[in-house]
């Protein structure tokens, strides 16, 4: 048989000088080489036979060197071609076990055949695998000589050729010259596992982005193939192959035994507060048969903290009362009450601070249960001024009434004060004008001017106004915007805090009316009817009004007090008493109107709606420019 060498190196091909074989240390990929080799000679082998058989059926042009030209400075080829082709450097790619250039997953090996004639009838066929590992440099070489024996020229009883083609490894090599051929122990499989997995921070605010950092290692004796490695944001246990969700990482490349990688991967915490969970998943996809398969899991438990309330928004006052004075008490004639003004101030002063108290107070969320909450809203009276005269009144008629007419405001506030002053200069947002509903005046409750720094969401095209009044343009319009509120000082503090019941409920309606009736409907429906909070004149348990509504014990089912959008709050039965307590008192509704302020959604509320955090809705009562240029929406 023809002679078959095979020789080892590093770096490059070594010179055959003992015809022995030199093996690097990983014996492994060695063997494979040499196998590589071996297939190589084969297909040369295979080329030059079927030409013979081609030359003896008579196959015109056939001679014995068809598909091995050309190949001086080497070539390439594998079991599926029947010529070789120009050596193109590229890795032999491997498919279930076999190599070929036909695309697949890459190889370690490169393969080149050169072939050089002896002759017409002798050729010399060396076959090179070479290979990269670990930053060094392999090479296994095969040479043997090839023979056209159907040549008449081949003198078959020459003693050389025919020693040649007989001769046996080991009379080749003598054996005090010989090194023997290892036999390598299998390598074991590959071991992917997680080494390092951290977070950024151990806490987060809701819907912060944090960031993983993983390390993956390869423990194993042998590469691994490419994989995908998934981070779960919450899992409580580790998840099975292929498991959905996650956040995914592809690793298109080999792990080399103890070989690492490391990255970072970012993902968004969850919105509400807890405990939280993170996994990393190497392999998640199961495709890699591994020596220890329970190590490719990690896990980092997190916290998603609210963050520390935001302070209340300030609220800066100016009281403006209007007090018509004759002998020393209020005038009878204009304003309907006799009062001396020592006893009306009194009263004013007292009632001013009662609102400020009960306002800060309503736009506490949850503050009747909850005793670490904090108000939404910080009132504060700026500047008191006082007016011994009558208000002006106006040619605006009240449209139900057309003998009686509204105070002329832009008199009052350009006039009495110049109101843009206190509102632009000095912070204003609400003015509180103290006065009487008597004769032929009746203030609105509650009145508004859009400044034009909201000029955009005007809805009476030239001007804004979304109050509980007629919506007329009867207010001076400022760049900021500020709320008048008219109180009677014949009537009390429920009275005041209705009015502001009442513009809470347009402020609200103008952002997102669907969503604020969701808070609002349905009141006084009976079981199993779940109802909501209802509004400023009635509760949840009733559909009269006033009176009658604030201090019904009728009782129904509620979730006010743990009110959701979607309805999924907590219910409860709900009365007078949930309010009012042991005695439902009929005192204009105080108690009521608070609660109900109350569960209005506040600052750190938690709450989603389709699929979005609920803002603070008091942040359009608190400064109504700055919340809408953040979005009408009560939702982030």
């Amino acid at each position: 048989m023809a002679i078959f060498i095979i020789t080892v190196g590093a770096g490059g091909a070594l010179a055959l000088i003992q015809k022995t074989l030199s093996f690097t240390s990983n014996a492994a990929l060695q063997l494979e080489a040499s196998y590589l080799a071996q297939e190589g000679m084969e297909i040369v082998r295979n080329i030059r036979d079927t030409n013979f058989v081609k030359i003896h059926k008579g196959v015109e042009g056939s001679i014995w060197t068809n598909g091995l030209e050309g190949c001086e400075a080497g070539c390439q080829a594998d079991y599926t071609q029947d010529s070789l082709i120009a050596y193109e450097d590229t890795l032999l790619q491997l498919t279930n076990g076999i190599y070929s250039y036909t695309v697949s997953i890459d190889s370690l090996f490169k393969r080149k055949i050169t072939i050089t004639m002896q002759g017409s009838d002798t050729m010399e066929a060396v076959v090179e695998i070479m290979w990269e590992e670990r930053g060094r440099s392999h090479v296994v070489s095969a040479a043997t000589e090839l023979y056209n024996w159907l040549s008449p020229t081949i003198d078959l009883s020459d003693n050389s050729f025919s020693i040649l083609e007989a001769v046996t490894e080991d009379e080749l090599i003598p054996e005090s010259a010989a090194i023997p051929i290892p036999t390598p122990t299998p390598l074991g499989p590959p071991d992917i596992t997680i080494s390092s997995f951290t977070l950024n921070k151990s806490d987060y605010s809701p819907g912060e982005t944090a960031t993983a950092t993983l390390t993956i290692t390869n423990l194993g004796e042998s590469d691994s193939s490419a994989f995908n490695t998934h981070l779960y944001s919450d899992a409580s246990s580790n998840p099975e192959c292929n498991a959905s969700g996650g956040i995914d990482h592809w690793t298109p490349y080999n792990f080399s035994p103890s070989s690492s990688d490391s990255w970072s991967i970012n993902f968004q915490v969850a919105m509400l507060e807890g405990s939280y969970t993170a996994r990393i998943f190497a392999d998640m996809g199961c495709a890699i048969t591994e020596s220890d398969e329970n190590n490719n899991y990690l896990a980092v438990t997190y916290g998603v903290l609210s963050p520390p309330p935001p302070p209340a928004i300030s609220i800066p006052v100016l009281v403006l009362k209007y007090f018509p004075e004759q002998n020393g008490n209020l005038d009878l004639e204009i304003t309907g009450i006799n009062d001396s003004l020592v006893s009306i101030r009194t009263k004013v002063n007292q009632l001013t601070g009662d609102i400020v108290n009960s306002l800060t107070t309503g736009s506490t969320y949850h503050g009747y249960k909850d005793p670490t909450a904090t108000s939404s809203l910080q009132y504060s009276v700026l500047e008191n001024k006082e007016f011994l005269k009558q208000k002006p009144v106006s040619i605006n008629a009240i449209p139900w009434n057309p003998s009686v007419f509204r105070p002329d405001y832009n008199l009052m506030l350009t006039d009495d004060v110049s109101i843009c002053n206190y509102v632009d200069n000095l912070g204003v947002k609400e003015v509180w004008v103290w006065g009487y509903h008597f004769g032929n005046i009746e203030p609105v409750e509650s009145n508004m001017a859009m400044g034009t720094t909201s000029q955009g969401q005007w809805n009476h095209g030239t001007y804004g106004d979304v109050s509980n009044s007629e919506q007329i343009d009867d207010l001076p319009t400022c760049a900021q915007s500020y709320t008048l509120y008219n109180y009677n000082y014949g009537r009390g503090l429920a009275e005041a805090l209705e009015n502001h019941g009442h513009h809470i409920e347009s402020i609200f309606k103008f952002v997102d009316e669907t969503l604020w009736n969701k808070f609002q409907f349905p009141h006084g429906e009976t079981a199993p009817t779940v109802n909501s909070c209802g509004w400023t004149h009635t509760g949840p348990n009733s559909t009269e009004q006033y009176e009658s509504g604030w201090t019904s014990e009728a009782i129904v089912k509620s979730n006010c007090e743990d009110w959701h959008p979607d309805g999924s709050g907590e219910v409860k039965d709900v009365s007078c008493h949930t309010w009012y307590g042991a005695t439902c008192v009929a005192n204009g509704g105080v108690e009521f109107k608070e609660w109900w302020m109350q569960n209005i959604p506040g600052k750190t509320n938690g709450l989603l709606y389709l699929g979005n955090q609920m803002r603070d809705w008091w942040e359009f009562i608190g400064d109504f420019d700055d919340a809408l240029s953040k979005g009408k929406s009560l939702t982030l």
